[in-house]
């Protein structure tokens, strides 16, 4: 087995420095590779597909990567609840032949999260996670600029343990997506003038909160 971590910045850091400290306890080899997204229009560009364009190229690069160490299957974690949702990644997964064994296994994301608490793995009950540019609406151009400032923004709510929270931005405006049980600390903490004080110190000329708390799976 080889576990292959593709490094990016649309990719937060600390969920990077989990994923290295994940594959550093597992104690099997491992594979870093780095990619730059922006220099691909279709990523850019931002389109309703991106994700297609995003995964595409990511698992190619596995490809390339894991093919000097003659390892002929790669594994994705795709679960059995992704099928329901409009991921434009799949097609990309099944273009390239890569394998899903939790969808072939019949497992749900719940059904995950139990044989992971069962096995004694210390990610049973992370919060679900994506890459920064989904905070971004279609359309809307991803520059390094901007995907900075989302991690920057989602860092400062995750020093006050806003585990989950997601900072989208639109037309310059911040929307905050807290999770469930965080949204009454935090509009009754200093939580909440600090994150306005600091999102103003960015540039953020507005600052919303989604009143439908996260909720996970």
């Amino acid at each position: 087995m080889l576990a292959v971590l593709v490094r990016s910045a649309l990719i937060p850091a600390n969920e990077l420095a989990r994923a290295q400290a994940v594959i550093g306890a597992m104690g099997c080899p491992s594979l870093f590779l780095d990619w730059d997204p922006f220099v691909c229009p279709e990523v850019v560009s931002n389109p309703p597909d991106r994700c297609y364009h995003c995964k595409k190229r990511i698992y190619s690069l596995m490809r390339a990567g894991i093919d000097p160490y003659e390892i002929t299957v790669l594994l994705d974690g795709t679960n059995l609840d992704d099928l329901d949702e409009y991921r434009p990644g799949l097609q990309a997964i099944r273009e390239l032949d890569v394998a899903m064994p939790l969808v072939e296994a019949g497992l749900t994301k719940s059904a995950v999260r139990r044989l992971s608490r069962q096995a004694g793995l210390s990610t049973w009950n992370r919060p679900s996670a994506s890459c920064l540019a989904t905070r971004i609406p279609c359309g809307t151009t991803i520059s390094a600029e901007l995907i900075k400032l989302i991690a920057q923004c989602e860092e400062h709510l995750l020093q006050f343990g806003y585990a989950g929270c997601r900072v989208r931005m639109v037309h310059g405006k911040a929307h905050i997506e807290l999770a469930a049980g965080d949204l009454a600390r935090f509009v009754s903490s200093p939580d909440r003038l600090s994150t306005i004080v600091f999102f103003a110190a960015h540039g953020i000329r507005g600052v919303l909160v989604d009143l439908q708390e996260r909720k996970f799976r």
